[in-house]
């Protein structure tokens, strides 16, 4: 009986400190990576705008379908991994940048994504920036301590980088300030 009230108590504590420290951390973050492409801005640019067949080269998402527009902005149902994620694109300047927003008000985190394609030389540097909010406390301490802020981010360019069958360096280029 000692071991287990033992264990409990480790586990309680253990749930206090997630919740406790999650508690403590800002609800808000906003970090942003950046990559280097073998690929033109043009080309790379066909690729982060093209919503409709990023299925056929990123492996966690199984469907893309084009919802009827909001305010004027496209918007898309997303499905990674089963979960579905409604998107709106709240700015597109091509060849360069588009940044889309989480519609879903169901989850306990939102924000946006802003995809910018920059030249460089024969090829291109994509930046993705993610400014976005944990509401669940616990989920925000695993994120900052275990996940790592920008570890969708990060998944999302190596998904680009192995369409491209190219080893990205990764770089953060903005501190998480959560």
């Amino acid at each position: 009986m000692r071991i287990f009230s033992t264990i409990f108590g480790l586990l309680l504590l253990a749930v206090a400190v997630i919740f406790g420290g999650g508690s403590l951390l800002p609800r808000e973050h906003h970090v942003a990576i950046k990559a280097r492409f073998n690929q033109s801005a043009e080309e790379l640019w066909r690729l982060v705008s093209d919503f409709e067949h990023a299925p056929q080269w990123n492996t966690h998402l199984q469907s893309a379908k084009r919802l009827p527009d909001r305010n004027g902005n496209e918007v898309w149902e997303e499905n990674y991994d089963g979960k579905v994620f409604i998107f709106e694109t709240t700015e597109n300047t091509p060849p360069r940048r588009i940044s889309r927003k989480i519609l879903n008000d169901d989850l306990p985190y939102g924000g946006t994504w802003t995809f910018e394609v920059v030249p460089d030389g024969n090829g291109a540097i994509l930046v993705i920036t993610d400014e976005g909010f944990i509401d669940n406390p616990g989920l925000r301490f695993m994120a900052k301590f275990f996940m790592g802020q920008g570890a969708t981010i990060a998944g999302y360019m190596q998904a680009f980088g192995r369409k491209y069958k190219e080893a990205l360096k990764i770089e953060v280029v903005t501190p998480t300030r959560a």
